[in-house]
């Protein structure tokens, strides 16, 4: 049960860091795929 407990709380506390710039990422990544297109357009 501890140990659960604990990775559990460290997952979610591990996760919002490495997430954050992974959607950033994303949606940079989408919004250079949309001026692209337009642009072809």
């Amino acid at each position: 049960g501890t140990t659960t407990s604990g990775t559990r709380h460290m997952s979610k506390a591990s996760i919002p860091k490495p997430l954050k710039p992974s959607i950033a990422f994303s949606l940079s990544s989408k919004a250079r795929y949309f001026y692209a297109d337009s642009s072809s357009e």
